[in-house]
């Protein structure tokens, strides 16, 4: 378990790690805000100094080190509890997965993070760097500058499905084979997984804007409305794609429809010229062949007769618009 903490406010800058959390009383300061970052805890026990030292509630604790939370937010009174879902791609389907599992814990002159994948530490230090936000508004931007960037990611997320959904739509129009059925699943499997993820995530912000806490700062309402904003305009991309992909889907399995009634249609004409025709070789065979008298020219009139209905088949065919 590493442990990383940051004492931030307009005049105070100071990064550390720590070997144990018992050291984090001795940083707590009421002139700066304490980041504390705890990546991938292996046990509860491992976090029972931060509900004696921080008074942290035990079942969120639990639920930072149990993975697959859905996204949500308790308040308990003197400190909030969020759960975040990020996401990740396999390299190999190209279908995404589950990723990071962010717990964050905040109270009165702190936030905890607590995760197993990584996050983009050294880019959140330089936000924080470069506002210098003062210690009443500390603690809201830094939860809005984590929910931001677990936000971006889902966008870009989204913004690159959006590309694949467009060249799979041309693909369909233009020429529809078999290899395109399993890019038009992938792609609608993975905005479903995505929409799945952001629901939730979308109502456990739009709690943390419309409840509010005391602990947030309400000059930061208008960050954390910008962050729900970006979710529901996902949430929307992310509808309009599946339309879109419902769509190409519907198209594909309309031209391989149309494509087999070509083929029976084909086959069904051929059928229709070539069954007259067999008709005129057996009566000739009947007709003219031993032990019957033959007839010299029983041949060539066979053959007339055949072109003739062969003739007269196309031009029906070709009336009917069937070839």
């Amino acid at each position: 378990m590493d442990i990383h903490t940051l004492l931030y406010s307009q005049t105070v800058f100071k990064e550390k790690k720590l070997v144990s959390l018992t050291h984090i009383a001795d940083l707590l300061s009421d002139e700066a805000i304490l980041w504390v970052d705890i990546i991938n805890p292996k046990k509860k026990e491992d976090l029972e100094d931060l509900e004696e030292i921080l008074g942290l509630h035990p079942l969120a604790l639990e639920d930072c080190v149990n993975i697959r939370q859905r996204p949500k937010v308790e308040d308990y009174k003197n400190n909030v509890f969020i759960i975040s879902r990020g996401i990740d791609q396999d390299p190999k389907t190209g279908k995404l997965v589950e990723g990071l599992q962010l717990g964050l814990l905040f109270g009165k002159g702190f936030v905890v993070t607590i995760h197993k994948d990584p996050i983009p530490q050294k880019k959140i230090i330089e936000r924080i760097k470069k506002r210098r936000p003062s210690p009443d508004q500390g603690i809201s931007f830094l939860i809005y500058t984590l929910l931001d960037l677990v936000v971006d990611d889902f966008e870009e997320k989204e913004g690159e499905i959006e590309d694949s959904v467009s060249r799979v739509e041309g693909k369909v129009l233009r020429n529809p084979t078999s290899d395109i059925l399993s890019e038009i699943f992938t792609n609608r499997q993975n905005l479903l997984f995505l929409r799945k993820l952001m629901r939730p995530q979308r109502d456990a912000i739009r709690l943390l804007v419309e409840k509010g806490h005391t602990l947030i700062h309400p000059g930061m309402d208008f960050y954390l409305r910008d962050v729900l904003d970006h979710v529901q305009r996902t949430l929307d991309s992310i509808n309009t794609q599946l339309d879109i992909t419902n769509g190409s889907l519907d198209i594909y399995l309309s031209s391989t429809s149309n494509k087999m009634n070509s083929i029976m249609k084909m086959l069904t004409v051929l059928n229709t010229i070539f069954m007259p025709l067999t008709l005129v070789i057996g009566m000739y065979q009947i007709t003219f062949q031993a032990p019957y008298p033959v007839w010299e020219i029983g041949p060539n009139i066979a053959l007339i007769i055949m072109s003739i209905i062969v003739f007269f088949l196309i031009i029906m065919f070709k009336k009917i618009k069937w070839i």
